[in-house]
């Protein structure tokens, strides 16, 4: 004698739509894309650790395009002052691992400090010397 197992329609229905929801969020999708550093930019990285990748970054007078590229999970920002303190152009953020924000810049010879304005990264400064 042969036993047949019934399952009601909605049931069916339920484990079709459950099928359907595992297969769009499963893991064929795809990674987001390295970003693209513009070309000749001074790349400035966030790394773990509430830091840059460099205490002293380097860069020609004139137009300076910096790539802010965060390599941490939190969000920060990028903010240049000259020797005087005064703000320099725009600030950058970035928010996830992996975002990229640009910006450019009219920067005369001297020395500039490069930090983090989100409270509580205050250990996230660089000097930016231009020659």
């Amino acid at each position: 004698m042969k036993r047949r197992l019934l399952v009601p329609a909605a049931a069916l229905s339920a484990l079709a739509g459950l099928t359907f929801t595992v297969a769009a969020c499963g893991g064929g999708g795809t990674a987001k894309p390295a970003p693209t550093i513009p070309t000749g930019a001074l790349e400035v990285d966030t790394v773990a650790g509430l830091k840059f990748d460099k205490s002293e970054y380097t860069a020609a007078a004139g137009t300076v395009t910096i790539a802010y590229l965060n390599k941490d999970s939190q969000r920060h920002t990028l903010v240049v002052k000259d020797a005087a303190g005064v703000l320099v152009g725009d600030k950058l953020e970035v928010v996830r691992n992996n975002d990229l924000a640009s910006g450019t810049y009219q920067l005369a010879a001297g020395t500039y400090t490069v930090y983090c304005d989100v409270p509580g990264h205050g250990t996230m400064k660089a000097t930016l010397v231009v020659s």
